[in-house]
C-alpha cells in the first residue's frame, strides 16, 4: 500500500471520507470487486507490514469478499509480525469455516509478545468460541484437547464451550 492509500483507509475508517474517495485512492471499487481486498492482505503478508494488515482487514470486514480469504486469515492468525490476532479469531468465528480449526487450535496456545499484558487470555478465549461455533466433530475434538491445556484459564474456556456451545 502507498502512504496515500493508508491515509485513505484511515480517513475512511474514522468516517472522514466517503467510499468514493477511498475507491479513488485504490483505483477501484471494492463494493464491485470485494476480492481485490484479498490481494491487499496478501501483499501486507508478503511485506510483513503490520499496518497494512490492519488496513486490509478493515477493508475486508467492510466489503466482505468471498470465502477465498479464509486460508489467508488462518495463516495470519499464526503470524507474529502484526497485532490483529483477536480480530482475525473473531472473523473466523463469524465465518464458521472448518478449514480454520487447526489454526484456531494452534493460536489458542500461541505466544505473541504484544499480548503479554493480557492475563485474561482473550485470544485463546476467542479461539474456543470460534471452535464451538464451527461445531464440527473435529472442532469439538480440539476443544477437548484444549481442556487438557496446562494453562488453567485456557482449559476452563474450552470446558465452558463444551458445556454450553454457542
Amino acid at each position: 500500500m502507498t502512504e496515500a492509500q493508508r491515509e485513505a483507509c484511515l480517513q475512511f475508517a474514522v468516517q472522514r471520507i466517503p467510499e468514493g474517495e477511498l475507491f479513488s485512492a485504490f483505483g477501484g471499487d471494492f463494493s464491485q470487486t470485494p476480492n481485490d481486498t484479498i490481494r491487499l492482505l496478501e501483499q501486507a503478508r508478503d511485506d510483513r507490514s503490520a499496518n497494512d494488515v490492519e488496513f486490509a482487514l478493515g477493508l475486508i470486514f467492510r466489503f466482505q469478499p468471498s470465502a477465498d480469504y479464509v486460508p489467508l486469515l488462518w495463516e495470519l492468525l499464526l503470524a507474529d509480525f502484526h497485532t490483529r490476532h483477536e480480530d482475525i479469531a473473531l472473523a473466523l468465528e463469524d465465518l464458521k469455516d472448518p478449514r480454520s480449526i487447526g489454526a484456531l487450535y494452534l493460536a489458542a496456545h500461541a505466544h505473541f509478545a504484544h499480548l503479554d499484558y493480557d492475563e485474561n487470555f482473550a485470544l485463546p478465549r476467542k479461539c474456543t468460541w470460534a471452535l464451538a461455533r464451527i461445531g464440527t466433530p473435529e472442532a469439538f475434538d480440539r476443544l477437548r484437547q484444549l481442556v487438557e491445556s496446562p494453562n488453567p484459564k485456557i482449559s476452563a474456556f474450552a470446558q465452558k464451550r463444551l458445556q454450553t456451545p454457542p
